[in-house]
């Protein structure tokens, strides 16, 4: 199979209803003929939003303060122990830094 056409054929994109000129008239016709259904957009899925239906929880409210976290990077390794302290800590700190900057 060749990947590049001889040079007397003429591509079928660039004639009748998939011509570039008509396309956006003719193809919504032509699918209507022939009794096709239009295209649904995909719902994007993401991890938030997972998380949200399956656990009814909201994965970046934090469990101490119910502050809205920002996703930065992933630690692996840490047990929940130094996971709740680092948490405490970060929002202790944040905590400061707004009341400095009132």
């Amino acid at each position: 199979m060749k990947h590049i056409p001889e040079k007397h054929f003429r591509m079928v994109r660039y004639f009748g209803f998939l011509a570039n000129r008509v396309v956006g008239t003719l193809l919504l016709k032509v699918k209507k003929a022939l009794a096709q259904e239009e295209k649904k957009p995909v719902k994007v899925v993401t991890f938030s939003s997972l998380s949200q239906a399956l656990l009814n929880t909201d994965p970046f409210k934090c469990i101490l303060c119910g502050g809205k976290m920002v996703y930065q990077r992933v630690l692996y390794g840490l047990v929940t122990k130094s996971l709740l302290l680092n948490s405490k800590i970060n929002c202790d700190l944040q905590k400061n830094q707004l009341l400095m900057i009132k």
